[in-house]
């Protein structure tokens, strides 16, 4: 296997020294690099849901766009392929069912995709465990163990489940089987709780799309992506007196000793980069701190699933003055705090969304003094500090403007994945929506 094929896996300290005796912060960025040599000929085959939205609301512009957006997808696929295509408004319906996509079934499901017509009202979990099912059934038929659904809808749900908690467990517990999820949100007006509940739980993308030009970018995207994707898996063991705390906010487990983040799907050469704090309890002179990094990754060429191993991230205990000398790695530290305020406001919005208003704006204060304490002599303190209590008053607010709060959960959770943003339409940063 070239250097090319390979998963990168590697670590980097703020600082990799702590004093005796003392509990101190440090910061770990854990940095991934999905393989960059898939060949067009040995590409993963995809097995893709499409679950379209034909409710009233999505009337005009919108509809036009979810069809012109699914043809050109089913367009771009060939033999290798499985496409099923599901449609919802309080009724649910099977548009194509899975199946390989050979010249006659794309003509088909074009057809039938053509047929869609805006009516009635909004069954969007209806809509998205019927696409899970038809997802199941491509694994069940199939050599492949992995399925991903994307729902294109513009969430207004008042039909059948609609708790976003209850989205997120069951979007959890297919993906841990392997089958992901990924949501558009179409138009200005669009519901974010239900579709980003399915997106989180999904380990999927969210997007947000205003316009038709957007809807069919996003979605061609997404057959790339799904076309040169790796699975994957990161593992850290931290030895006794050392605590983990995650900053990016992944789905994560606790194991014995560490913990276990699903990063979700990398496309090739993409990378992810993942920010975490190492606590001491009270280390004794010259002891060593080694936390050791596993991830794993699927080969696009062989199916195979393969392990990624770095060297130890190792925290060594010693004296005071050393320590108070040593250099401390100011990029690192500047990323880990970009990836934590990146997460606190896309946990923030997504309180904010469901108008949890006091909640919201408590998940910013409550770090407050640890984000300061890890921030002291790095770059932008004060403006940094400004922004988050910017921040924090937006989210304490139900008069603030639900378009741009919507607006700051997707730029944000593209930042803290760092998930391309394939819209014409870009809107910036978390903290340009301030």
């Amino acid at each position: 296997m070239t250097d090319t094929e390979r998963l990168h896996l590697t670590s980097r300290w703020d600082l990799g020294l702590v004093p005796a005796g003392e509990s101190v912060d440090r910061g770990l960025l854990v940095e991934l690099k999905a393989p960059t040599a898939i060949a067009a000929s040995t590409r993963r085959p995809v097995n893709l849901v499409l679950v379209l939205d034909r409710s009233g609301s999505m009337g005009g512009g919108p509809m036009a766009a979810v069809i012109e957006a699914a043809c050109g997808v089913i367009g771009a696929m060939d033999e290798r392929d499985r496409l099923a295509v599901v449609c919802f408004d309080q009724e649910v319906d099977v548009l194509a069912p899975p199946r390989r996509m050979r010249p006659d079934a794309r003509d088909a499901a074009r057809a039938a995709v053509r047929t869609l017509e805006a009516r009635g009202s909004t069954d969007l979990a209806g809509g998205w465990f019927q696409g899970a099912e038809c997802a199941s059934a491509m694994l069940a038929d199939a050599a492949e163990r992995h399925a991903h659904v994307v729902v294109l809808s513009d969430g207004q749900a008042n039909q059948g489940l609609q708790n976003p908690d209850q989205l997120a467990e069951h979007a959890a517990a297919l993906a841990a089987r392997g089958v992901t999820t990924s949501a558009v949100g179409v138009g200005r007006n669009y519901s974010a709780s239900q579709l980003e509940a399915l997106a989180r739980g999904g380990e999927g993308r969210l997007n947000h799309c205003d316009h038709g030009e957007d809807i069919v970018d996003v979605i061609l995207g997404e057959l790339m992506d799904e076309r040169e994707t790796v699975a994957q898996q990161l593992t850290l063991r931290a030895p006794a007196g050392l605590e983990l705390t995650l900053l990016s906010a992944l789905p994560h487990e606790a194991t014995p000793g560490g913990l276990r983040i699903r990063l979700g799907n990398l496309r090739a050469g993409a990378e992810r980069s993942v920010a975490l704090l190492a606590t001491t309890e009270a280390p004794a002179l010259g002891e060593h701190l080694p936390i050791a990094l596993e991830a794993r990754w699927t080969d696009p060429e062989t199916g195979r699933t393969e392990a990624a191993e770095a060297p130890a991230a190792t925290l060594r205990c010693a004296p005071e003055a050393d320590v108070d000398a040593a250099p401390r790695d100011l990029e690192v530290a500047d990323r880990i705090l970009d990836l934590w305020e990146a997460s606190l406001a896309y946990q923030g919005t997504r309180m904010h969304a469901a108008a949890r208003y006091d909640e919201a704006s408590s998940i910013v204060k409550s770090a407050e003094e640890r984000i300061d304490r890890f921030a002291q002599g790095t770059t932008r303190v004060r403006q940094r500090r400004q922004e988050r209590a910017a921040l924090s008053r937006v989210l304490a607010s139900a008069d603030w403007d639900a378009a741009e709060s919507r607006t700051t959960m997707d730029v944000s959770r593209k930042a803290l994945r760092q998930d391309l943003d394939r819209r014409r339409d870009q809107k910036g940063t978390w903290r340009d929506r301030l």
